[in-house]
């Protein structure tokens, strides 16, 4: 959701859930493919891997899904490779809307209305991805070694191939498979079982069976389709990610009561809704960083299947203080791709409102509309709002800790 002004906050019981057809595919096939893209994360300034090869509206879409939850460890990012001819016009397009995509210590003036912010910080939070750019065909930009990986952890976890053309998605997947079968450290090790896969993103309707052919399970990735119609109406009546935001909401709300969380949750602005999906869906990643297997992960946060088990909650309790980082990284991501800035305006324009409102609530709500934010860039947050932090990664533990309960009600 990135509409810009007053009425991206002001207009209660309105609820549309993206902006396209493909931003809402682009979350759906990130979420099912959750064990893959969350495999272990590494140390360092890379965390994880994933390419994306096309320039279409679908590869578009996936950059800034991936640019939103890019915070896979306390100080790693994604790093995200996206191949192919003419992915760089497609990049200059993107960062015209999102200029969080492409900003370093040089252009701070333009995001932020303070200075004094350390490059070292800096850098640590933006961009919210390491994104490399690669206009080539993908196969030839492996062969070349423009992708490549110290080791096998380093190379992509999951490739999605995004074309316009159901052929063209098929033809490149083979041709990016065989230019994989050179570079044998390019395999990753099986973590849990499975291979990497090599993601289909298909346009249409289409499946055209390739998934099918024996002979390619012995490659270095498995090739998956996916039909983008499918995608999107899966994504539309089974994600559940407003089951767990609705319980953050509630957090920073200070709401108790079930049916006053319901009742908020409908009245609740449509970005707010937005920026609390998003943190579900993080939540994923946080139970990976902290060494919950992956396919208890999908489960547990995509399925609403289980309950986490006590080692795994004392997993989670174990990282605590780095997954509270992680989670002030990600509001950062989060904010910056709807184009906050740091800062604040709001004591310039407060002699001019009339209101009954709250001088704290008042401000906020101001620098909201014009969208400012006093901590985006702050090292070291007030304790009020580390503590908000604190109380999120609380939250998800207990989340985990429910999901079988939520299930049986349901059913029920």
């Amino acid at each position: 959701m990135d509409w810009v002004g007053i009425n991206a906050f002001k207009q209660e019981g309105l609820d549309i859930r993206a902006s396209n057809p493909y931003a809402v595919s682009a979350r759906g096939i990130v979420n099912q493919y959750s064990p893959d893209l969350y495999a272990p994360t590494m140390k360092g300034s890379v965390a994880q891997v994933v390419m994306v090869v096309g320039n279409s509206d679908m590869a578009k879409a996936l950059v800034l899904r991936f640019a939103r939850i890019g915070t896979y460890s306390p100080n790693g990012k994604l790093r995200l490779v996206w191949v192919g001819v003419g992915v760089t016009e497609a990049f200059n397009e993107l960062k015209t809307l999102y200029p969080a995509l492409d900003t370093d210590y040089r252009n701070l003036n333009f995001l932020s209305f303070e200075l004094g912010v350390s490059r070292e910080f800096f850098d640590s939070v933006l961009p919210p991805l390491q994104l490399v750019i690669a206009d080539q065909p993908p196969e030839q930009a492996i062969c070349n070694e423009v992708i490549a990986g110290a080791d096998d952890a380093s190379w992509p976890s999951a490739i999605y191939v995004c074309h316009d053309s159901d052929i063209r998605n098929l033809s490149e997947a083979r041709d990016i498979q065989a230019a994989l079968c050179s570079k044998p450290e390019a395999v990753r090790r099986e973590t849990y079982g499975k291979k990497g896969r090599l993601i289909l993103a298909i346009q249409n309707q289409s499946e055209l069976g390739i998934g099918d052919n024996q002979a390619l399970l012995a490659f270095p990735y498995l090739i998956e389709e996916q039909s983008i119609d499918k995608l999107f109406a899966e994504t539309i009546v089974k994600d559940r990610s407003d089951d767990i935001a609705k319980e953050y909401h509630a957090v920073y709300s200070s709401l108790k009561d079930e049916s006053i969380i319901k009742e908020a949750w409908i009245t609740t602005p449509v970005y707010r809704k937005e920026s609390n999906r998003d943190l579900a869906d993080h939540l994923a990643i946080k139970a990976r960083y902290a060494g919950i297997n992956a396919e208890a992960v999908n489960k547990l946060v995509f399925e609403g299947v289980g309950s986490i088990s006590d080692g795994d909650e004392k997993k989670m309790e174990e990282a605590f203080d780095d997954l509270v980082i992680m989670e002030m990284n990600r509001y950062r991501a989060f904010m910056f791709m709807n184009n906050f800035r740091y800062g604040t305006h709001a004591l310039e324009y407060l002699m001019r409102v009339v209101t009954t409102l709250p001088l704290d609530q008042l401000k906020k709500e101001l620098d909201q509309c014009l969208r400012v934010n006093k901590t985006l860039l702050e090292e070291f947050l007030p304790e009020k709002e580390r503590e908000k932090d604190d109380n999120i990664v609380k939250t998800s533990i207990e989340v985990m800790k429910k999901r079988s309960n939520y299930q049986e009600t349901v059913s029920t």
